[in-house]
């Protein structure tokens, strides 16, 4: 049979074959590359899942990517935080946060806790509640994230004396934080601490918005409004002539949006905790502004270990402190 010209011989000997062998060895060596580099895209974390199941983009300097909020290191997060501050607007911080599990899908702060131990031992929750909230100290604009114990870690009175002159400011609930309480923390988080600007009545008794001013705190306890939003404790119970100290009040910060999800889901249930396993009350940083009703006697702000959020205790007590902080 005559063989047709254009099919190449099989025999093995023609000089065709060889080069199509050779063709053949190009692209297993193609392959295999190939299959190396999808290998080491994997190891580099090249196409992880979002926490809600969506792609997450490598950062470019050394593959950030989403995960549970618990699996995390500080510096993590604290890279996480600088990218989500450094965004050119709200809209564009939120989606950063979006990216990297810090936010769901509808925008709501994920229900997600960062455990970590204190150098005592006690094991210690936070949660982020807020996303550009804080405004930084230095005024270079606001801190990324601000994270909140979801749990007590330990227990202070707001002075050691009975006052409330000089408001958070003086108040040694705020020098216990800075000193005796970052000494609990771990390095590795105590070293990435940003300070932010937080707005307190620094005076203790006023009728006026203006004794509100601004403090920069590494360590804090949150405001009446930081946790509840707009209050009228005083208008509801004394009605004329009271609504000037909630004035003072609402001027202290603005709401957290964890908390604004919280209330709205459970009411003030969302506002109970806990301290070595038993329910604990918890200071607001907000002291009482008016004695007019107390009998001159100075009070503090707290949140009653029924989750009740009006109570006011005297400076001296001893309750929990529901520490926060930024990155």
């Amino acid at each position: 049979m005559t063989q047709r010209p254009n099919r190449p011989c099989e025999c093995g000997e023609c000089p065709t074959t060889p080069i199509r062998r050779r063709g053949r060895a190009a692209a297993v060596v193609a392959l295999c590359l190939l299959f190396c580099l999808l290998v080491a895209c994997s190891l580099a974390g090249c196409g992880a899942a979002a926490a809600d199941g969506s792609p997450a983009e490598p950062s470019g300097d050394g593959g950030l990517v989403a995960r549970a909020l618990d699996d995390y290191s500080w510096d993590e997060l604290a890279e996480v935080s600088a990218r989500i501050a450094a965004a050119g607007s709200d809209e564009e911080g939120t989606a950063i946060a979006r990216e990297f599990g810090i936010l769901d899908e509808s925008g709501a702060i994920a229900d997600q806790v960062r455990r970590f131990l204190l150098t005592d031992g006690t094991v210690c929750e936070v949660r982020v509640v807020g996303v550009r909230h804080d405004e930084k100290a230095d005024g270079s604009g606001k801190a990324g994230l601000t994270f909140l114990c979801a749990e007590v870690p330990a227990e202070a009175r707001y002075n050691a004396t009975d006052t409330v002159d000089g408001g958070w400011e003086a108040s040694g609930l705020r020098a216990w934080l800075a000193s005796d309480f970052k000494a609990l923390l771990p390095k590795d988080l105590a070293g990435l601490l940003v300070p932010v600007r937080k707005l307190s009545n620094n005076v203790g008794f006023t009728q006026d918005v203006s004794a509100v001013t601004g403090t920069s705190d590494e360590l804090w306890v949150p405001s009446a409004r930081e946790v509840l939003g707009d209050v009228d404790w005083f208008t509801t119970e004394y009605q004329d002539g009271a609504a000037v100290f909630d004035d003072v009040l609402n001027a202290e910060g603005a709401q957290y949006q964890w908390f604004a999800q919280a209330l709205a889901a459970d009411g003030t249930a969302a506002l109970t905790r806990t301290y070595k396993g038993a329910s604990t009350g918890w200071w607001l940083r907000s002291v009482v502004p008016s004695s007019q009703w107390f009998g001159d006697a100075p009070y503090a702000s707290y949140v009653m270990d029924t989750g009740y959020p009006e109570g006011q205790a005297s400076p001296t007590e001893t309750e929990g402190a529901l520490v926060g902080f930024c990155l």
